[in-house]
């Protein structure tokens, strides 16, 4: 986890060593070098992992990829260990903690069956624990890779990591065309799984432009060198592939997502952060939260300017007939308006439902509470389903740990402060949760993979720090992403 004044290298008072390095520090060397090995080895597992899911050709298989990043993540763990460091909990461990309690505890006694309260908590597709674990092991796995000792692993783990995402989606859609796979009319790959699709190609998303955007060395100036630009253009590329195949899969969902993230990344990437300035007057707080709403607004110019740009080319390729929009399904085929059935069936049962649902009960929720009253299945499309199916009390609860959540992201902008790879970091991370926290208000039930493993990637409840640090800390008070 970099902070700033942990890099002695960097100040002027450091003395150079005359000699090489002892064997103490060439042992701590190949020990971060081993580590961070390892945790990008663990990032194609499960890479490997969830394209496993995606394909939807290889049903029933890859479960054996898991229990390899698992062993990945504890060997990480070990490593860091043995080198002094241990778990230390965030600002939004406590609310976080209590919140997934009273969720596991409104399920047990609301489920029927054991598959129901599965499904919900510990299933890959819609399990809200399993979803939340996973973002947390990624980011120590990153968090590892892009260490110090790292070196060129630093920029080479990202760059192999895009490449073999790009092969996937190359072969996923390569072996639908084999199989016969892809609808003669529309522009389709006939399966049934394209809801997990969407949710599996977003968190890869998810995961290569956290990569991505941690691999940034501590650069002084935003400047393009050979390597950035090449990373970032894997990272484009990939990105434009995932949606063009989620879309192929049927997924609304999957482009709807990747599409804002992409430009928040890129609108990210191109946003100077300068060195830090002399903090020597007792302002820091309000110097920190006047930069990040400068920097904020850069970031949000761009999105605007390329959205603007985006919708422009949309409006011009169909206007000039270069993109048949009846063949995709994001228009609704053959209806040509982005009204489709997917978006109108969700109004309508969010003005349907909600209040009947709220109304069955009204304190402490019902997880089941579709089935109760309006039929399984009726559920609310939306984070708004929290409240008739968790209850106010529920609400609350959830309310905190957003709260406690941003208070975890400001305090983790004002340690960045001198680092530009860390600021950046810190404004994706930002941007990335705003983005997933608005898209399941619009559009999916509230244990929705994306929200939950976003929280866990970019939130994470528990870190590694330094045995040292973390007792001289306060225990909320750890380390920056």
């Amino acid at each position: 986890m970099t902070m700033v004044g942990t890099e002695l290298s960097n100040s002027p008072a450091a003395p150079r060593p005359i000699s090489g390095p002892s064997k103490a520090s060439r042992s701590q060397l190949l020990s971060a070098y081993f580590t961070a090995l390892v945790a990008w080895m663990g990032l194609l597992l499960l890479s490997w992992f969830l394209w496993s899911k995606i394909d939807f050709n290889t049903q029933g298989t890859g479960w054996f990829l898991l229990p390899a990043f698992g062993v990945c993540v504890a060997l990480v763990v070990l490593s860091r260990a043995s080198s002094g460091e241990r778990f230390v909990r965030s600002r939004s461990f406590t609310c976080t903690a209590i919140f997934v309690l009273y969720f596991l505890g409104r399920l047990a006694a609301d489920s029927d069956a054991m598959s129901d309260f599965m499904g919900y908590s510990f299933a890959y597709t819609t399990g809200l624990v399993f979803a939340l674990a996973l973002g947390l092991t990624v980011w120590l796995l990153l968090e590892a890779a892009s260490g110090p000792g790292a070196c060129g692993l630093q920029w080479l783990g990202p760059m192999v990591l895009l490449a073999v995402n790009l092969i996937f989606v190359l072969r996923v859609e390569v072996g639908a065309a084999d199989a016969g796979d892809v609808h003669p009319m529309y522009a389709l790959i006939q399966n049934e799984t394209y809801q997990v699709s969407g949710v599996m190609a977003s968190w890869i998303a998810m995961i290569s432009c956290a990569a991505a955007v941690r691999s940034e060395y501590q650069a002084k100036r935003n400047r393009l060198t050979v390597r950035r630009g090449v990373l970032l253009g894997m990272l484009g590329l990939l990105l434009v592939a995932l949606v063009r195949l989620t879309q192929l899969m049927g997924s609304n969902a999957g482009p709807a997502f990747i599409v804002p993230l992409s430009v928040l990344v890129f609108a990210i990437t191109l946003t100077p952060f300068g060195p830090r300035v002399s903090t020597r007057q007792p302002v820091r707080v309000t110097t920190t939260r006047v930069r990040f709403w400068r920097r904020g607004r850069v970031v949000l110019a761009i999105c605007v300017f390329a959205s603007a740009a985006l919708a422009f080319a949309l409006w011009a390729a169909v206007a000039w007939d270069a993109i048949d929009v009846t063949r995709y399904r994001a228009f609704g085929f053959e209806q040509s308006t982005l009204a489709n059935s997917s978006v109108v069936s969700r109004f309508e049962i969010l003005v349907g439902n909600f209040g009947r649902h709220f109304a069955h009960a009204p304190l402490f929720g019902d997880m089941f509470v579709d089935g109760h009253t309006t039929g399984r299945g009726s559920y609310l499309h939306s984070l708004l389903a929290v409240l008739p199916h968790l209850g106010i009390m529920g609400t609350l609860l959830f309310l905190a740990m957003l709260v406690a959540i941003g208070s975890q992201l400001g305090s983790t902008w004002g340690k960045a402060q001198g680092s530009p790879r860390d600021l950046r970091f810190v404004m994706l991370a930002i941007a990335a949760v705003s983005w997933t926290l608005m898209y399941a208000l619009l559009a999916t039930f509230f244990t929705n993979g994306l929200l939950w493993f976003a929280i866990g990637l970019f939130v994470p409840v528990l870190q590694l720090a330094p045995a040292a640090r973390a007792s001289g800390t306060a225990r909320h008070e750890v380390s920056s992403p």
